[in-house]
């Protein structure tokens, strides 16, 4: 099992894109540019994650009937609550924020990482266990647990 005090070992395998991407913009030969372009190049990054964490997590905490009219079971407070840190330590990570945030429907939520043919998900289901599931062309390719203890 992978602990989120263990990121290099979870970096240097499927979480790669996730989580071990380098923010801001690269040069031609693949090194970053100057450290100005680098400071906002993590700023929008920042960003990024708390449009999503504010807009999406904390509407559902507001007003969870949203999801009941979806006939989906909303997330609990404290799964949510686990999302955001889960978010936050993505982020301090210089991950790229995901391209949607969904529930569930069994009062979990799941990140979702679109990138050509790939697909990263990190499924925080309502037991508080998380996963991250990596699909490359539709395929299941990697799954790993994450200890939720560690975030």
């Amino acid at each position: 099992m992978y602990a989120f005090d263990t990121w290099q070992a979870i970096d240097d395998d499927s979480m790669t894109s996730m989580a071990g991407v380098a923010v801001g913009p690269r040069l031609a030969d693949g090194h970053a540019s100057d450290d100005n372009d680098r400071r906002n190049g993590a700023e929008a990054l920042r960003a990024v994650w708390r449009s999503m964490i504010e807009e999406t997590l904390n509407a559902w905490q507001r007003n969870p009937g949203e999801l009941d009219d979806d006939g989906v079971r909303p997330p609990a407070t404290d799964t949510i609550e686990l999302a955001r840190r889960l978010a936050r330590r993505l982020c301090e990570r210089g991950s790229p924020a995901p391209t949607g945030i969904v529930p569930n429907g069994s009062g979990g939520i799941t990140f979702e990482r679109h990138h050509g043919l790939s697909l990263e998900t990190f499924r925080i289901l309502a037991d508080h266990s998380i996963e991250l599931l990596v699909f490359e062309d539709c395929r299941l390719v990697s799954r790993r647990p994450i200890l939720a203890d560690h975030l």
